[in-house]
């Protein structure tokens, strides 16, 4: 079964995070820049004076096998960036229409 992937990156990592996606020939994928929030590790990105960074969202869709190798390699980058913000959140992906 195919799984969705809802993933936060902070705008200043977003050119080597699509490096790993054009590594691994994923080419659909749904970005959705701009996007605002706190996290534990990462702290606050709201685009504000205060707080100025920012994430983009990825939705990705993946076969079991993309999976795999994606969540290798996504593992790998988190560890190199694991103070800047980078989270993967792992759905079932149960219908595309």
């Amino acid at each position: 079964m195919e799984k969705m992937n809802l993933i936060l990156v902070y705008e200043g990592l977003r050119e080597k995070f699509v490096g790993i996606l054009q590594k691994l020939k994923i080419n659909s994928y749904t970005e959705l820049p701009d996007v605002l929030g706190s996290g534990m590790s990462s702290g606050h990105h709201h685009g504000d004076d205060v707080w100025p960074r920012r994430n983009v969202m990825f939705l990705i869709a993946l076969s079991p096998i993309q999976q795999e190798e994606f969540e290798g390699e996504f593992a790998g980058f988190r560890e190199e960036y694991k103070n800047d913000g980078a989270k993967l959140f792992r759905f079932e992906l149960e219908k595309i229409i």
